[in-house]
């Protein structure tokens, strides 16, 4: 892909397998989990508190394999592992901006100390045997299952052992609890609880055993239990298994149809959905309900043709566009970092061509500034 220059959307092709942590974002927009299946590369930047629960991630699952025998050891592995990330984000004109994360993250220091206590804490509780000689046997780390078919599938990031029987724990380095309600405690988010019961049943098919508990593994508190309930557990696992032969079954008789139909009719284009699609840039199925909907609470996105490309006295630079289908005409991009490897795409557009920025700012209707997270592109001429 030509930094700054927007590609040709990837093609959609049908799933072999889903996990259960995609399962709701599967039941959410069909074709955002096909293109992230076929690792189609992203178009927009994640957020650096994405990046950084992928390094808390790796901690636990690492402190789960070996034995850290001071918590020095374990912020010597979390320093490195910040560096493997960042290295690999500098490499990215869409991350490079995202760096470093001890300041993109607003409570990095918070999250880096629960995730070091966390990591120290399950290494010391561990009962160190070769990674996946207990896995093999239903207990320990990064378990996998699969149900009969091998349509749906992942690790359990551990099984423990009990009186009762197994316990299936699955670590978050987020919340975990949805909103509260107006009339009591929040909840367990509804896509970890079925992510988890999705687990129980895969566990049973694989081990022909049902867990005694699912818990839910914060970096502070005590630890939150899921209902198990074995029927709900079957019933989503059955559920999960005919979605993906429906949508399989969609994409084959799509196949004769034209790329944009096939969008059209997998996409489920909403403001709570396409907020965090890193996709959403070629997605016509967005870019549609967007223009046809344009007062309710999108993503700050706008695309239109270039009318004014003004550098100011600070060395940052004004975009102006034409746009259609908003409530206003006219927009403004003020003070966008003119450094060719923030965006690229200021080196080459120039007035009259066609152009899209993701990621802004608004003010008042049809101004916009940059965020950290901003995406400039040019649109090919077609």
């Amino acid at each position: 892909m030509n930094a700054g220059i927007l590609p040709e959307p990837g093609p959609v092709l049908p799933l072999k397998r889903i996990s259960p942590s995609r399962y709701t974002a599967l039941k959410e927009c069909s074709l955002r989990e096909l293109w992230r299946a076929a690792r189609q590369q992203a178009l927009l930047p994640p957020s650096p508190t994405a990046k950084l629960g992928g390094a808390i991630h790796r901690l636990l699952e690492e402190a789960g394999r070996e034995r850290f025998v001071t918590m020095q050891a374990v912020e010597k592995r979390w320093a490195l592992l910040i560096d493997e990330i960042e290295e690999q984000m500098a490499r990215s004109w869409l991350e490079r901006p995202l760096i470093p994360l001890r300041i993109m993250v607003p409570d990095y220091e918070v999250r880096k100390i629960r995730a070091c206590r966390k990591a120290f804490e399950i290494s010391q509780e561990s009962s160190f045997v070769p990674h996946g000689t207990k896995a093999r046997l239903g207990v320990g780390f990064e378990v996998w299952v699969q149900s009969l078919e091998g349509l749906i599938g992942g690790f359990i990031d551990q099984v423990q052992e009990s009186s009762d029987g197994p316990v299936l724990r699955d670590y978050k380095s987020g919340y975990v609890l949805a909103k509260r309600e107006a009339d009591g405690e929040p909840n367990i988010k509804s896509e970890y609880e079925a992510q988890l019961r999705l687990y129980a049943a895969l566990y049973q098919s694989a081990f022909k055993r049902w867990p005694a508990r699912l818990e839910i593994i914060p970096l502070q508190g005590a630890s939150r239990v899921v209902e198990l309930q074995p029927t709900e557990c079957a019933r989503l696992l059955e559920e999960a298994g005919a979605l993906l032969k429906q949508i399989n079954a969609q994409i084959r008789e799509l196949t004769a149809r034209s790329a944009e139909d096939k969008e059209f009719c997998l996409a489920r284009p909403s403001p709570s959905i396409c907020r965090y699609c890193l996709f959403r840039p070629v997605c016509r199925a967005y870019q549609k309900a967007r223009d046809d909907t344009s007062e309710a609470p999108w993503p700050g996105d706008v695309w239109g043709m270039v009318i004014e490309v003004r550098k100011l006295g600070n060395g940052r630079t004004n975009i102006g566009l034409q746009v259609k289908n908003r409530s206003y005409t006219l927009a403004q991009i003020r003070g966008l970092n003119s450094d060719p490897g923030r965006h690229p795409a200021l080196q080459v557009i120039r007035v009259g061509d066609q152009v899209a920025l993701y990621n802004l700012r608004g003010s008042t209707a049809g101004s916009y500034s940059e965020t950290s997270s901003t995406v400039l592109y040019r649109l090919s001429e077609e």
